[in-house]
């Protein structure tokens, strides 16, 4: 018996199939599995093991900043679409969402199939929230994270401007100001203040070092930091 599909079972093929048609994939961004962009549009797909209330509700959450929206199933072997499909198209036509279907066959790579194009989304857009997610796209240097994942840490822009921080501060004590002359973001005090991740260590009135988590995180998202450019910080965003 086949073992069950996770949601990051869709992401590859369904990353995949977008990247084909020109588009740069980014995933988990500001909660959406994935977030793919391509000549200034703006498109989302949500990916869920089966259709429920969740997805539907996802759908017209993500109409408020995408140009278009998709949701993500998959389909074992060669089954005909869910039973009351035609229910559940009429359903999607009317959001204005796109429906793709990723087919696993056996040890076959799995095939994207799109049942339903996106239509004229109805949800009301908001500008604001568009322009904080293109920062956040901008702000993490590089895609490392998978869609549909839970439990795991997210490299959001916030984490990836941390990530710069410490390793500015790998080889000695600095203060904020100085963090800055070396190439840190415009919301280095603060982050250094809040210490989220407690990557850093108060040396006294505006100094600051490495904290063992720190250093460890430099050995962890090692990957991050070398895709980011190391040390040189574009815009901070949220984390």
């Amino acid at each position: 018996m086949p073992s069950p599909l996770r949601e990051t079972d869709l992401y590859p093929p369904v990353a995949e199939f977008l990247e084909k048609s020109g588009y740069t994939v980014h995933a988990e961004v500001a909660g959406s599995d994935i977030t793919a962009l391509r000549d200034g549009e703006i498109l989302v797909v949500e990916l869920k093991v089966r259709f429920n209330l969740d997805l539907v509700l996802q759908a017209v959450r993500r109409q408020q900043t995408a140009d278009q929206v998709y949701v993500a199933v998959p389909l074992r072997g060669g089954r005909p679409y869910p039973p009351r499909w035609g229910l559940v198209r009429d359903l999607f036509r009317r959001l204005g969402a796109g429906v793709l279907f990723v087919r696993f066959r056996g040890k076959e790579a799995p095939v994207v199939e799109t049942a339903l194009p996106p239509g004229d989304g109805r949800g009301t857009k908001r500008p604001s929230i568009r322009k904080a997610l293109l920062r956040e796209i901008q702000g993490r240097g590089g895609n490392f994270n998978v869609g549909g994942s839970s439990g795991r840490p997210i490299v959001t822009a916030y984490r990836t401007e941390t990530l710069r921080i410490a390793e500015l501060l790998r080889d000695g004590e600095l203060s904020p100001k100085a963090l800055r002359d070396r190439g840190a973001g415009p919301k280095c005090p603060d982050i250094l203040r809040r210490n989220h991740y407690r990557w850093f260590e108060k040396v006294s009135r505006g100094l600051y070092r490495l904290s063992p988590a720190g250093r460890e995180a430099l050995e962890r998202y090692g990957e991050v930091l070398r895709a980011a450019g190391g040390a040189a910080a574009p815009p901070a965003a949220r984390r």
